[in-house]
């Protein structure tokens, strides 16, 4: 290629200038040259890897190699981005950059990763505003000097922009981290709060040349400190750059996630307007996750339920947009909401758990509430009240699947037990299931599972043994609890009758020592007998017998329609005694203080 003349230089750093040229006086392109003592095996790579991830719209087109006039270095040529980089664009205050702008930009960028990480398995590796071009008002990713083959060896090598580069790089044990998809993430995280804010990240910009600013900076990333969110952002937007940005790589989402969450905000009508401040507080979490203003444009409609701790109301958004707030009470454990509101953000946006939107406190309150997707159908257990008769199978087998949904993104994708299954924590919107009420919730192997509290006949009866004071919840625990709920969705009845008997201290410790004896409700005459099979498996006394959720969701796929029914109309009527009993007849009856009775946390 002979350059006839080259235009300007666009850029300049360590390894390489790039040149706005122009070729045979009619087009112009860029042309990135390689100075100094490159290395010839890093170029051959960025050269690979940009042809590789060529002809997608938001990437920069790659056209060859060439080299200039009589230079032993190749050099790059590449479509010329008149708009120059993204962080010009933002920085120019005469451009006006609104949110629609704002979200079509971070549309494009994910584009271009989903592109990179999915189609192609590459890690960019570099993700910072001067690596991003604006041609013709669209998005080009940039500069892949840095780029790798996920799981190649030469993603090990740390470099990059600091307040743009995944913190784990920062701990001086991991020397050895390598880059993955999640450090892309984490970058992409910084940058959507780039595209609010219009400003360089803790004003990296003013300080990138004082070593001691740097030092500062780092250190406030590496100890979670974040950029705080700019007044007036959509809040689902802020939601989603807050769970790229977190320091543990697995608790941020992939680029399908941030996509699938991006079109979310885009397609569904909600406020624009909450503004962000600072939420005073010990832990961080709460700041730099979910935080919402202190608002009093919420409108109390009426109380939805109450508990020991806790009231949940309908209210309704600045006469518009209906939401549930889920207000703590008392002297409530502040670790504990703190842990509620994280693992609540955690399992949010699948479609079968209950939206969270984030936190605020109503009025002049001291304590924080939870600002929550509003569910008209009520609770499960109310619809299968009022509506007995008509829920026939088709229905039944319907909301199971949900709540089986539900509990693999809990338990396969998020390492989360739910721990406190039943009809009151499930709710019903527009005749679709959602899984609510993670206050005793707690990520697989954590040391807050130990804690053993809930609704005595969904409770895994290993709990109510005692010499198992210290049992640890396991997923296993949630299984117990779906064993009961299928029963209860083809029954449409309390288990042992308890709602009647949840006042009466005697009925409760006799509803408790049956249980943990091996009783279990009877099926329901008519039901499908391979449904009957599934939910006995999983309320078995020992949590080894119990199936997993994926054998749950197999052997729910393949239960059979309704005409396969089998009646099960001769089961004796006789207690069930188990293997247990039979060995030990004076099984111990376990003392009320192993569990929690109280009977206002039922209605919670």
């Amino acid at each position: 290629m002979v350059v006839e003349k080259i235009l300007s230089v666009l850029d300049k750093r360590a390894s390489a200038l790039v040149y706005n040229v122009c070729w045979k006086n009619t087009s112009k392109f860029a042309i990135k040259k390689f100075i100094g003592n490159s290395n010839k095996e890093a170029i051959i790579n960025e050269i690979h890897l940009a042809g590789l991830v060529n002809l997608h719209p938001n990437i920069i087109q790659f056209y060859g190699v060439t080299k200039l006039n009589d230079e032993i270095n190749y050099s790059l040529v590449l479509e010329y981005a008149e708009g120059g980089t993204l962080r010009k664009y933002l920085r120019d205050n005469t451009i006006i950059f609104k949110w629609e702008s704002q979200l079509k930009f971070a549309k494009e960028i994910s584009s271009g990763i989903s592109w990179l990480h999915v189609d192609k398995g590459i890690i960019h590796g570099n993700l910072h505003p001067e690596n991003i071009l604006i041609q013709k008002d669209t998005i080009k990713l940039a500069d892949f000097g840095r780029s790798c083959l996920n799981g190649s060896d030469s993603n090990t090598e740390v470099r990059g922009v600091i307040p743009y580069m995944d913190p784990k790089f920062f701990e001086s044990q991991n020397r050895s981290y390598g880059l993955t998809e999640k450090s892309d993430i984490y970058s992409l995280g910084v940058i959507f709060w780039e595209l609010t804010s219009r400003k360089s990240p803790f004003d990296f910009e003013t300080k990138s040349n004082d070593l001691f600013e740097i030092f500062k900076i780092k250190c406030d990333i590496f100890n979670n400190k974040r950029e705080k969110p700019i007044s007036g952002t959509n809040y689902k937007f802020v939601t989603l750059y807050k769970k790229c940005w977190r320091h543990e790589p697995n608790l941020r989402p992939d680029i399908h996630q941030v996509i699938s969450e991006i079109n979310n905000i885009e397609s569904i009508n909600v406020p624009t307007t909450f503004n962000f401040e600072e939420i005073e507080t010990t832990e961080n979490l709460v700041e730099e996750d979910f935080s919402l203003p202190s608002n009093d444009s919420f409108k109390i409609l009426d109380k939805i339920s109450s508990g020991a701790s806790v009231l949940v109301y309908n209210v309704c958004w600045k006469d518009t947009s209906k939401f549930a707030i889920k207000k703590i009470i008392g002297n409530p454990n502040e670790e504990a909401i703190i842990n509620e509101i994280h693992l609540t953000g955690l399992v949010n946006l699948h479609p079968n758990i209950i939206q969270f939107y984030g936190v605020t406190k109503l009025n002049d309150e001291i304590n924080y509430s939870l600002v929550l997707e509003y569910a008209e159908g009520g609770t499960l257990g109310k619809y299968l009240k009022d509506n007995a008769i008509t829920f026939k199978w088709e229905s039944q087998l319907k909301f199971a699947k949900e709540i089986l949904s539900a509990i693999s993104w809990l338990h396969v994708d998020k390492e989360i037990i739910h721990g406190d299954l039943h009809p009151n924590n499930i709710l019903i919107q527009k005749d679709t299931i959602k899984l609510a009420d993670f206050g005793r919730s707690c990520l697989k192997g954590s040391d807050s599972n130990t804690e053993v509290r809930g609704v005595i006949p969904y409770m895994d009866p290993k709990c109510f043994e005692t010499q198992n004071h210290s049992y640890v919840l396991t997923e296993k625990s949630d299984i117990y609890s779906l064993g009961i709920l299928l029963w209860e969705l083809t029954s449409c009845k309390s288990p042992f009758d308890f709602e009647t008997k949840n006042n009466n201290y005697l009925e409760i410790i006799k509803i408790k020592s049956n249980i943990l004896s091996g009783k279990r409700e009877k099926p329901i005459s008519g039901t499908n007998y391979k449904f009957v099979t599934l939910y006995k498996k999983c309320w078995q006394h020992e949590p080894d017998e119990r199936p997993d959720i994926r054998q749950v969701i197999s052997e729910i796929i393949n239960i059979e329609n309704i005409s396969n029914n089998f009646k099960i109309e001769k089961i004796e009527k006789t207690e069930i005694v188990t293997i247990e009993k039979l060995e030990n007849d004076d099984v111990d009856l376990p003392s009320c203080d192993d569990c929690d009775i109280n009977s206002d946390k039922y209605n919670s």
